[in-house]
């Protein structure tokens, strides 16, 4: 009994079953490689159901070798079986292939993305191997193209999406010139723009619109929206705050300040002056920003955040004596290594000029 289950194991059940698991492993490491990669293709959805087909054929073949094995090599039944068992071998490594042609169009690829707009049409589910591998995917309709429809896989890391809903696409153009699309977001402007269509001052339709400019990276429209939220609603100061500090992050500072502006009359607070300093800072405009940082310093004398930008704003004027003392409250309330490093600086800096000095005298 025991000589037949070993013979059995390393007989034509052995060798199917091993076939079988690699081509799914690799059908499924090559479905995850498409979903994150994707290109818009019409050649996918095509070989996906003889992809399905192969697999099925590959787990059947098992039985078929079990119930063959008294059969000759060459009789025409383990013939047709056979050809049939390598045709669905090829359409595996076709599959995998081109997953692989996918990731190397998209990890040598060194452009930028590019926003496009596009309708959600449709969106449907699958699977390879009788439903061992799910999937989904969803049919879009390009803006500027409304006569055309593609569809991609949907990836863990997409949105949930309905039908009719707009998104965007940030497309890149690939290596191999195939264009593929890094991810699809929620088109937060088209929305926002619905909603603000029927109620011009809805906060929720101001927002949407506002996330959906920095998404695309388009400051001024971000700006010029958050600028006039603010007028809408005065009282909301958390909002216009995160925007500002999101500009000043990026290095737009005269936008930073533009939203922070039309707070400056009725916010008398620590972290609003501190703001308020760091973009006037950021714009050369140091006398207003040191207003305002000391205004902060005066609120919270313990802090260790407006020292470090007055400290920097007198390290960056090449003002090191000023600045000195300034990092050096900034380095014994926080350990921090840059301002480790610039305090050595300043410090080699001095003592060349005291050096100097001395020696002309």
């Amino acid at each position: 009994m025991t000589t037949r289950w070993v013979h059995l194991f390393r007989g034509p059940w052995a060798r199917g079953g091993v076939k079988h698991s690699i081509a799914v492993a690799a059908c499924l490491l090559a479905l995850y490689t498409q979903a994150m990669f994707r290109v818009p293709s019409r050649f996918l959805f095509i070989l996906i159901p003889y992809v399905s087909g192969a697999l099925v054929f590959l787990s059947v073949v098992l039985l078929v070798n079990h119930l063959l094995r008294g059969v000759r090599e060459d009789d025409p039944a383990r013939t047709v079986f056979r050809v049939a068992e390598q045709v669905s071998g090829v359409c595996v490594r076709v599959f995998v292939l081109y997953s692989l042609l996918l990731f190397a169009n998209a990890a040598l690829d060194r452009t930028t993305a590019e926003p496009r707009e596009a309708d959600v049409v449709e969106i449907a589910g699958d699977s390879l191997d009788l439903g061992h591998i799910p999937f989904r995917w969803v049919a879009l309709r390009p803006v500027e193209d409304p006569g055309r429809v593609e569809r991609v896989l949907l990836s863990p890391v997409d949105p949930s999406l309905w039908a009719g809903e707009p998104v965007l696409l940030d497309v890149r153009s690939g290596f191999f010139g195939l264009p593929w699309v890094a991810r699809i977001s929620l088109d937060d402007v088209r929305q926002g723009r619905a909603i603000l269509e029927r109620n011009p001052t809805s906060a929720e339709g101001w927002k949407l619109l506002i996330k959906g400019y920095a998404l695309r990276n388009k400051i001024a429209e971000g700006t010029d929206a958050t600028v006039e939220y603010a007028r809408l609603y005065p009282a909301d100061y958390d909002w216009p705050e995160t925007i500002a500090k999101g500009l000043g992050m990026a290095g737009h500072c005269p936008e930073m300040y533009r939203v922070l502006e039309p707070f400056i009359p009725r916010r008398t607070d620590y972290e609003f002056y501190v703001y308020v300093g760091h973009a006037l800072a950021c714009m050369k405009r140091a006398p207003e920003a040191l207003v305002f940082l000391e205004k902060a310093r005066a609120l919270e004398p313990e802090n260790w955040w407006a020292d470090y930008e007055i400290g920097y704003l007198y390290f960056d004027a090449q003002k090191f004596e000023l600045a000195r003392p300034f990092l050096a409250r900034v380095q014994k309330a926080r350990d921090i290594a840059s301002v480790a490093r610039d305090l050595d600086t300043i410090e080699k800096i001095i003592s060349f000029k005291r050096a100097r000095e001395g020696a002309k005298k």
